[in-house]
């Protein structure tokens, strides 16, 4: 009886063992935890001037690339607005250009006028309008 308790316990364990190594081993997904891709040079900039660093000028230039095709399909995306004004301030002052400042003014006015109109329509609540002021 006691050898057939044992057998009987070695086979079970055998067939545990198996079971969880072709689990692991089938199992979709485990084990490709490569790491993520590194950025582009333009989520490069973005993450420098959200983290308030200066960009590289090469990232910087990407950067305002990237947001200037952004706005042409996307022209009422008020934060992108603020973003590409505050590229063209940063591009402006590293490269002494006032040229940058007009852009870097028409960009951020542009997103202020975009936030103001966002903010001033009335949002409805429960059947009610209800406007937002500023005072």
């Amino acid at each position: 009886m006691k050898s057939e308790l044992v057998k009987n316990a070695a086979i079970s364990t055998l067939v545990g063992a198996t079971l969880v190594t072709g689990v692991i081993t089938l199992a979709p997904g485990w084990g490709d935890e490569s790491p993520p891709p590194a950025p582009g040079p333009a989520a490069r900039a973005a993450a420098a001037v959200g983290a308030g660093a200066p960009a590289s000028p090469a990232d910087l230039t990407a950067l305002i690339g990237d947001r200037e095709m952004w706005l042409r399909t996307h022209p009422r995306d008020e934060e992108s607005w603020a973003v590409l004004g505050s590229a063209y301030v940063e591009q402006g002052t590293r490269l002494a250009d006032a040229a940058y400042y007009r852009r870097a003014e028409s960009a951020l006015r542009r997103s202020l006028e975009l936030s103001l109109l966002y903010i001033s329509q009335p949002t409805r609540l429960k059947g009610k309008s209800y406007g937002v002021f500023f005072f």
